[in-house]
Protein backbone atom coordinates (compact mmCIF):
# COMPACT_ATOMS: atom_id res chain seq x y z
CA UNK A 1 0.00 0.00 0.00
CA UNK A 2 2.84 2.42 0.84
CA UNK A 3 4.57 1.75 -2.41
CA UNK A 4 1.33 2.50 -4.25
CA UNK A 5 0.86 5.80 -2.40
CA UNK A 6 4.45 6.84 -3.03
CA UNK A 7 4.33 5.64 -6.62
CA UNK A 8 1.17 7.69 -7.25
CA UNK A 9 2.87 10.84 -5.99
CA UNK A 10 6.01 10.05 -7.96
CA UNK A 11 4.07 9.47 -11.17
CA UNK A 12 2.23 12.75 -10.72
CA UNK A 13 5.55 14.60 -10.51
CA UNK A 14 7.24 12.65 -13.29
CA UNK A 15 4.32 13.23 -15.62
CA UNK A 16 4.38 16.94 -14.90
CA UNK A 17 1.04 16.65 -13.17
CA UNK A 18 2.04 18.75 -10.20
CA UNK A 19 -0.36 21.47 -9.43
CA UNK A 20 0.88 24.99 -9.89
CA UNK A 21 -2.25 26.97 -9.18
CA UNK A 22 -2.54 29.03 -6.03
CA UNK A 23 -5.55 27.12 -4.70
CA UNK A 24 -3.52 23.94 -4.38
CA UNK A 25 -1.37 23.62 -1.30
CA UNK A 26 1.62 21.39 -0.77
CA UNK A 27 -0.69 18.41 -0.35
CA UNK A 28 -2.54 18.86 -3.66
CA UNK A 29 -0.98 15.83 -5.35
CA UNK A 30 -1.15 13.74 -2.21
CA UNK A 31 -1.98 10.11 -2.67
CA UNK A 32 -4.28 8.54 -0.10
CA UNK A 33 -2.42 7.58 3.03
CA UNK A 34 -3.49 5.27 5.82
CA UNK A 35 -4.54 6.71 9.15
CA UNK A 36 -1.75 8.50 10.89
CA UNK A 37 -1.06 9.55 14.42
CA UNK A 38 -0.78 13.32 14.56
CA UNK A 39 0.96 15.52 17.08
CA UNK A 40 2.66 18.89 17.16
CA UNK A 41 6.22 19.79 17.91
CA UNK A 42 8.52 22.77 17.95
CA UNK A 43 11.58 21.17 16.47
CA UNK A 44 13.32 20.88 19.82
CA UNK A 45 16.87 19.64 19.35
CA UNK A 46 17.18 16.20 20.91
CA UNK A 47 20.77 15.59 19.84
CA UNK A 48 21.69 12.28 18.24
CA UNK A 49 18.49 10.32 18.42
CA UNK A 50 17.89 8.15 15.38
CA UNK A 51 14.47 7.12 16.72
CA UNK A 52 13.22 10.72 17.14
CA UNK A 53 10.28 11.81 15.04
CA UNK A 54 10.82 14.26 12.19
CA UNK A 55 9.69 17.27 14.28
CA UNK A 56 12.34 16.54 16.89
CA UNK A 57 15.08 16.13 14.26
CA UNK A 58 14.95 19.80 13.21
CA UNK A 59 16.81 22.06 15.64
CA UNK A 60 15.44 25.55 16.35
CA UNK A 61 18.39 27.13 14.50
CA UNK A 62 17.41 25.23 11.33
CA UNK A 63 13.77 26.28 11.72
CA UNK A 64 14.97 29.88 11.92
CA UNK A 65 16.65 29.54 8.50
CA UNK A 66 13.25 28.74 6.97
CA UNK A 67 10.99 30.95 9.09
CA UNK A 68 13.02 34.16 9.19
CA UNK A 69 10.48 36.47 10.79
CA UNK A 70 8.80 35.89 14.13
CA UNK A 71 8.45 32.62 15.96
CA UNK A 72 8.39 29.49 13.76
CA UNK A 73 5.02 27.72 13.67
CA UNK A 74 4.44 24.47 15.53
CA UNK A 75 5.28 21.36 13.56
CA UNK A 76 2.52 18.87 12.80
CA UNK A 77 3.81 15.31 13.01
CA UNK A 78 2.33 12.27 11.32
CA UNK A 79 3.49 8.77 12.19
CA UNK A 80 2.60 6.82 9.09
CA UNK A 81 3.79 3.47 10.54
CA UNK A 82 6.34 0.97 9.23
CA UNK A 83 9.20 3.50 9.44
CA UNK A 84 7.40 6.29 7.56
CA UNK A 85 6.75 9.64 9.27
CA UNK A 86 6.57 13.34 8.46
CA UNK A 87 6.44 16.74 10.09
CA UNK A 88 5.07 19.90 8.49
CA UNK A 89 5.62 23.51 9.53
CA UNK A 90 3.74 26.17 7.61
CA UNK A 91 2.81 29.83 7.77
CA UNK A 92 2.05 32.53 5.20
CA UNK A 93 5.75 33.05 4.43
CA UNK A 94 7.22 29.55 4.26
CA UNK A 95 6.64 25.80 4.28
CA UNK A 96 8.90 23.03 5.61
CA UNK A 97 8.19 19.31 5.26
CA UNK A 98 10.56 16.70 6.70
CA UNK A 99 9.84 13.07 5.84
CA UNK A 100 11.56 9.94 7.16
CA UNK A 101 11.36 6.45 5.69
CA UNK A 102 13.41 3.25 5.34
CA UNK A 103 16.66 3.99 3.46
CA UNK A 104 16.06 1.47 0.62
CA UNK A 105 12.99 3.49 -0.38
CA UNK A 106 15.19 6.50 -1.16
CA UNK A 107 16.54 4.86 -4.31
CA UNK A 108 13.45 2.90 -5.35
CA UNK A 109 10.75 5.48 -4.63
CA UNK A 110 12.48 8.81 -5.10
CA UNK A 111 15.88 8.82 -6.86
CA UNK A 112 14.83 6.08 -9.27
CA UNK A 113 11.52 7.69 -10.23
CA UNK A 114 11.70 11.48 -9.88
CA UNK A 115 13.38 14.15 -11.94
CA UNK A 116 16.40 15.41 -10.03
CA UNK A 117 18.09 18.78 -10.06
CA UNK A 118 21.35 16.97 -9.35
CA UNK A 119 23.61 16.03 -6.49
CA UNK A 120 23.95 18.27 -3.45
CA UNK A 121 27.47 19.59 -2.85
CA UNK A 122 27.89 18.92 0.86
CA UNK A 123 30.48 17.26 3.05
CA UNK A 124 27.63 16.20 5.38
CA UNK A 125 25.20 14.74 2.81
CA UNK A 126 27.31 12.15 1.04
CA UNK A 127 24.42 10.87 -1.12
CA UNK A 128 22.31 14.05 -1.12
CA UNK A 129 20.30 14.95 -4.20
CA UNK A 130 17.86 17.76 -4.94
CA UNK A 131 14.41 17.48 -6.48
CA UNK A 132 12.32 20.29 -7.97
CA UNK A 133 9.20 21.04 -5.93
CA UNK A 134 8.15 19.92 -2.48
CA UNK A 135 8.21 16.14 -2.25
CA UNK A 136 7.21 14.05 0.74
CA UNK A 137 5.48 10.79 1.58
CA UNK A 138 2.29 10.89 -0.46
CA UNK A 139 2.77 14.62 -1.10
CA UNK A 140 4.04 16.50 -4.10
CA UNK A 141 3.84 20.05 -5.38
CA UNK A 142 5.77 21.93 -8.05
CA UNK A 143 6.58 24.83 -5.70
CA UNK A 144 9.81 24.84 -3.67
CA UNK A 145 12.81 22.50 -3.58
CA UNK A 146 13.49 19.19 -1.81
CA UNK A 147 16.79 17.69 -0.66
CA UNK A 148 16.91 13.95 -0.06
CA UNK A 149 19.60 11.83 1.63
CA UNK A 150 20.18 8.79 3.82
CA UNK A 151 21.88 8.23 7.16
CA UNK A 152 22.29 4.61 8.19
CA UNK A 153 19.03 2.75 7.72
CA UNK A 154 16.86 5.90 7.35
CA UNK A 155 16.03 8.06 4.36
CA UNK A 156 15.09 11.74 4.63
CA UNK A 157 13.41 14.34 2.47
CA UNK A 158 13.59 18.02 3.44
CA UNK A 159 11.22 20.15 1.36
CA UNK A 160 11.27 23.96 1.58
CA UNK A 161 9.07 26.56 -0.06
CA UNK A 162 9.57 30.25 0.67
CA UNK A 163 6.95 32.76 -0.38
CA UNK A 164 3.79 31.78 -2.19
CA UNK A 165 5.52 29.97 -5.06
CA UNK A 166 8.99 29.28 -3.73
CA UNK A 167 12.27 30.50 -5.17
CA UNK A 168 14.84 27.86 -6.10
CA UNK A 169 17.72 30.29 -5.48
CA UNK A 170 16.51 30.64 -1.87
CA UNK A 171 14.84 27.28 -1.31
CA UNK A 172 17.71 25.04 -2.45
CA UNK A 173 20.37 26.40 -0.05
CA UNK A 174 17.80 26.61 2.75
CA UNK A 175 16.69 22.99 2.22
CA UNK A 176 20.36 21.95 2.11
CA UNK A 177 21.11 23.74 5.40
CA UNK A 178 18.13 22.11 7.14
CA UNK A 179 19.04 18.70 5.67
CA UNK A 180 22.59 19.04 6.97
CA UNK A 181 21.28 19.91 10.45
CA UNK A 182 18.98 16.88 10.38
CA UNK A 183 21.80 14.60 9.15
CA UNK A 184 24.16 15.81 11.86
CA UNK A 185 21.55 15.12 14.54
CA UNK A 186 20.62 11.67 13.22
Amino acid sequence: MWRLAIAAAVLAIAAGGCSSDESSGPESAAAPTPSATESTGTGTDTGSNASAGPCELVPPSALATVFRTGTPPEGEAKDLTEGFASCTWENDDAYLLVSTFPAPNFQSDFKGQLNMLGPVQSSVLTDGVAFPGTVGIGKANSKGTTVGFTVGDKGYLVAVRTGADGDQKTDFPTATAVAEAVAQGS
